[in-house]
Order: C-alpha cells, then structure tokens, then sequence
C-alpha cells in the first residue's frame, strides 16, 4: 500500500495522526452553519478509485490519517465527515454529532432532476429543500472502488444508522431518509457500497436490534466492542514515519 498525499505536502504520517487524534477528540462545527439532522438522515460515501484491502487496522489507521490530510489541507481544515466505518467493523468519530460538510452536490440551478434546488441542497419530505449537509449525516465506509464491502463493515454501518436514529437528544437525532452520497451529486460515490444503499440492508428495525443484542443494546451502538473513537486509534497506532 502506497501513501504519498501527506508526505508530498510536507505533513508527515505522524504529525497527520497526532492531529487525527487531537483535533477529531473535540469536534466543533466546521463551519457555523445550521444543523438539523432530525430532518434528513445520512448519506453514506466511499474514498475513491482504487483499492485499501487492509490486512490489519493499521492499514485502516494509515489510510485515515491521509483522508484526514487532505481535508485538513482543503477547505475545512478538518476531517469532513461525521463518522468513518472500517473493514474490521471499527467505528471511528469524525465530526461526531456536530454538522459535517462532507455531503457536497449540485450547484444551483444544476440538479438535472430538480432544477429548482438551491446549491447543495435535496428535497425531503415534510420540509421540503433542506441542505445536505445542514440535514444529513455523513458515514464514510473505509473502501475504495476495488473493495468488496466486508460483513462486519456493513453490520457496523447498520448499527451506527439505527443509533443515531434512536438518539436521546431529538435535536441531533438523524432522521429516516438513507441515501448514497451520488443522490443529488455526480459522484460514483459510494462505489461499492451502492448496492446497500438502496436495497435496505444497511437499516434494521427495533426487532431485529433487540433480538441480535438484546434489549439494553438499542439506545447505545449494538457493536459496541468495534465502536473505537480516536483514543482507541491512538493506543493502537503504530509508528508512521
């Protein structure tokens, strides 16, 4: 596996997952910008082309740090997305509950299914033209386009969507809508994670959590031994220069 992104911009792999770890442990919104999740759901998205084929969370952990780096060098000097899901089933907190600003889509005027949608914008039900990324939280899922999607990936995905739909706090609760990142956009994002996105194997009932992890597991992340934030990253990191 080959990661240059960091090094060619002079932020070496250590410095980008010191900063991983100390800047994504205190998520803030990025850009002051309304937020209001209860009315959209997520978005799910993929990292590009190519192929991670992580042979140990190490690999997952590398491959952040250079995700990271390069949002960190762009626009909002931080990681983008809210949450990232890796091959091994591992949860890991981007923005967390705070807006992201990873759900990016069509200028105004330029959706060719809605022409009258303002810039980065969808139409909901109930409230109409609501902003992606003022409405939705973002999941990335750690593959790239050469990846097949792992089972404890996706059931870890399943997982994180009906947590954050059953969140104690209405105000940041996601609400039910589920679509790939490419919905709105022209993006071939989620690649392989396309299929998942649209036939309803990323969402589970109450039932179906409850008969899985039992009855204490539907208000709290049903993975809970996968569900790592960064401190998990750091006590396993390993050197990165």
């Amino acid at each position: 596996m080959a990661y240059n992104y960091s090094v060619d911009h002079g932020v070496s792999y250590a410095v980008a997952l010191e900063a991983v770890i100390a800047r994504l442990s205190v998520t803030r919104n990025l850009t002051g910008g309304e937020w209001t999740p209860w009315k959209g759901g997520v978005f799910i998205h993929y990292v590009g082309s190519g192929q991670i084929n992580p042979s140990s969370c190490s690999d997952c952990q590398y491959e952040i740090a250079e995700i990271w780096t390069k949002h960190y060098l762009g626009e909002f000097g931080d990681l983008a997305y809210n949450f990232v899901v890796c091959q091994h089933g591992n949860i890991y907190k981007g923005q967390g509950f705070q807006r992201g600003e990873a759900n990016g889509g069509y200028g105004a005027g330029l959706d060719p299914a809605d022409p009258t949608l303002k810039a980065q914008h969808i139409r909901v039900p109930t409230y109409g033209q609501v902003g992606r990324n003022a409405a939705f939280y973002s999941i990335l899922g750690l593959v790239r386009g050469g990846d097949a999607p792992s089972s404890a990936l996706r059931a870890s995905i399943k997982d994180l969507i009906r947590y954050l739909r059953t969140y104690d706090d209405p105000n940041l609760r996601a609400g039910n809508l589920l679509y790939p990142h490419q919905h709105g956009d022209k993006t071939d994002c989620p690649g392989p994670l396309l299929p998942y996105t649209k036939d309803g194997s990323l969402e589970r009932t109450r039932a179906r959590v409850i008969a899985r992890h039992g009855p204490d597991a539907v208000r709290l992340p049903s993975r809970a031994t996968a569900y790592r934030i960064l401190e998990d990253l750091e006590r396993g990191a390993v050197p990165l220069e």
